[in-house]
């Protein structure tokens, strides 16, 4: 296997992306790049040059369809990582490239190929405090998730004497399919088709806030092509609202300090 610099594994991603975007426009199914991918697109026409990962979101029907379908038909190079049940990693997809292992010593649970993030779109409350309060809700069902995690491949001492103890009787009824089908229901309280306002709890949970960026359902159905590395993808026509929600004045270069990647090292298989 060979090593990676940045630029390859932007490149790489973006390989993912294409994939991505044509099983969407093959099944007519409505996407729009996201968060620094979209921040990318609109300040860079591109990567922003010094990120290694890539973001798109789904109206949670489309996102649904999406799942579906890539279950069945992706099995070669590019396949996905499940969101619910005994093999839940996380509460939305990831789209992985096969061909491309990946290693990160500050995320120990990372999946260990190269991939897309696939963020669903959800219903919220109308209200404020109760955005806040399910978003709380959401915090504690993700730290169960992970402390069951943790037990299911203890590292220290005191670690494996807890996963006896919870194999001994309490994975019975706290595991990781049964926190998932809780996660998954809070996630969905609000149907996307029926809310006044959709957005991303499921993201909510990876530190962006409280429901940042809150629009009307038939937002996201309304999108734009844009350019992204020289190809076109789709981005919701509002995407001045959602780079506010999250970056604020998004035309502004953060400090040199804070341009960061997530410290990725990837490996290509070669024949």
């Amino acid at each position: 296997m060979r090593e990676l610099d940045l630029r390859e594994i932007q490149l790489a991603e973006l390989d993912i992306l294409k994939e991505f975007d044509a099983i969407c426009r093959k099944n007519g199914l409505c996407y729009s790049l996201a968060f620094g991918t979209l921040l990318g697109a609109v300040r860079h026409g591109g990567f922003i040059p010094w990120d290694d990962d890539v973001d798109v979101m789904m109206p949670r029907p489309d996102y649904e369809k999406f799942r579906e379908i890539a279950l069945k038909e992706l099995t070669g190079r590019y396949v996905i990582t499940d969101d619910r049940g005994e093999k839940g990693e996380y509460p939305f997809i990831k789209m992985l490239d096969n061909n491309v292992i990946v290693a990160r010593d500050n995320f120990k649970w990372e999946v260990d190929r190269l991939w897309l993030d696939v963020f669903p779109i959800d219903g919220i409350a109308s209200d404020f405090a109760e955005r806040k309060k399910r978003s709380g809700k959401l915090a504690k069902l993700r730290k169960s998730i992970t402390r069951v995690k943790i037990l299911e491949n203890p590292a220290t001492f005191g670690q494996k004497l807890a996963s006896a103890v919870y194999r001994l009787g309490v994975s019975l009824f706290w595991n990781r399919r049964t926190l998932f089908s809780k996660l998954h229901r809070e996630i969905a309280r609000y149907p996307y088709e029926t809310s006044e306002y959709v957005s991303d709890p499921a993201c909510d949970m990876c530190g962006y806030g409280v429901f940042a960026s809150a629009l009307p359902p038939e937002s996201y159905y309304k999108t734009v092509e844009m350019n992204f590395e020289g190809c076109a993808f789709s981005a919701i026509e509002r995407w001045k609202d959602h780079l506010k929600s999250f970056y604020g004045d998004y035309m502004s270069l953060p400090p040199e300090e804070k341009r960061i990647s997530h410290g990725l090292k990837a490996y290509i298989k070669e024949e």
